[in-house]
């Protein structure tokens, strides 16, 4: 059975690489890159190569992993809160349930991540690559993922309320029943979105962009929805009693069957007639 060294022979032995302004495969410590459950609390990390390594169960806290490469990783129940994770690469990483309280990952790629149920409370995602991560079940608060990338990211059922958006791709990102309640999606991209039966009821979409997006049952009242772009998509039973609607452009748009601002039901496409 693996077993780790002691913290202070771990860091006398591996500092001197650690150190260095890169760190590759061949000469990273083999120790650290087979370290689950390791304690390696406040290392620095930075630029270090550890692809495919296994740290799942590791506490990294406050550890500086900036630049470091940490591609198809096993970091799965890791504590990584207040790690320093900016411009990381984290491509096809694990991260099931990890501890990301705090953590910095702005511009980090995390394409394909697994991140189901990890705690992102308070980190900064702000302009972080997270196309095609899986999302479900993340817990969201004070999260900054403004300029974000999470186009056909899936994000079904998630609690967002709180998480600053705006600027953010979502394009072909899975939002079905999410809660985006008073949410900051200014001039966010959210066109072929899968917003069915989504909470969005006092959220910010000033400016957004949605081209073909699924918008069945999703609630919009109180909305803030000036010089949005919609362009066709699916509106059956969409909800925006109240809500301020100064469309920038809404071409082909069949508002049939949704829920217009004063309350009443679209009887027709443009709405004209309602009950």
């Amino acid at each position: 059975m693996h077993q780790c060294l002691p913290r202070s022979t771990l860091v006398a032995a591996i500092a001197p690489l650690l150190l260095l302004s890169s760190c590759s495969t061949s000469n990273a410590p083999k120790d650290l890159r087979n370290c689950p459950r390791c304690d390696l609390r406040g290392l620095d990390l930075r630029n270090a190569s550890l692809s495919a390594a296994t740290l799942y169960l590791a506490d990294l806290h406050g550890a500086n992993l900036s630049r470091a490469i940490l591609r198809a990783s096993n970091l799965s129940n890791a504590n990584l809160s207040g790690a320093n994770l900016s411009n990381a690469s984290l491509t096809g990483a694990y991260l099931i349930r990890a501890n990301l309280r705090n953590a910095d990952l702005r511009n980090a790629t995390l394409v394909a991540t697994d991140l189901q149920e990890a705690n992102l409370e308070n980190a900064n995602l702000s302009l972080a690559n997270l196309s095609s991560a899986n999302l479900k079940g993340v817990q969201f608060s004070q999260t900054n993922l403004s300029g974000a990338k999470l186009s056909q990211a899936n994000l079904s059922g998630v609690d967002l309320r709180g998480v600053d958006l705006q600027d953010s791709n979502l394009e072909q990102a899975q939002l079905d029943q999410a809660n985006l309640e008073n949410v900051n999606l200014t001039l966010a991209n959210l066109s072929q979105a899968n917003l069915a039966d989504a909470q969005l009821a006092g959220a910010n979409l000033q400016g957004a962009v949605l081209i073909n997006p699924d918008l069945s049952g999703a609630d919009f009242r109180n909305a803030n929805l000036t010089g949005v772009t919609l362009s066709q998509g699916n509106l059956d039973a969409a909800n925006f009693a109240n809500a301020t609607l100064a469309f920038a452009e809404s071409g082909n748009v069949d508002f049939r069957g949704a829920i217009w601002t004063d309350g009443k039901t679209c009887l027709n496409p443009d709405c004209s007639h309602r009950q």
